[in-house]
């Protein structure tokens, strides 16, 4: 399973949103899209934005979904 993280491109903390089968990690985004993403801080989040990659960081591996909230 790979974990699926999200967070805000301004922001360092990461939310889990769950795990996945790594052979499914192309469904992440089309997903959210679908249902839509709201952040307390900032309301909804504008989904045509999401980027997604994988990330290495401090020996742990995951699928990692950041959205950027315009000003």
């Amino acid at each position: 399973m790979t974990e699926i993280r999200i967070r805000n491109a301004d922001s360092a903390i990461s939310a889990t949103l769950g795990d996945i089968d790594f052979t499914c990690v192309d469904e992440v985004i089309p997903i959210l899209k679908r249902w839509g993403i709201y952040e307390s801080d900032s309301g909804e989040i504008d989904v045509d934005f999401l980027n997604a990659s994988f990330r290495l960081e401090e020996g742990e591996a995951f699928f990692e979904v950041t959205f950027e909230v315009s000003s």
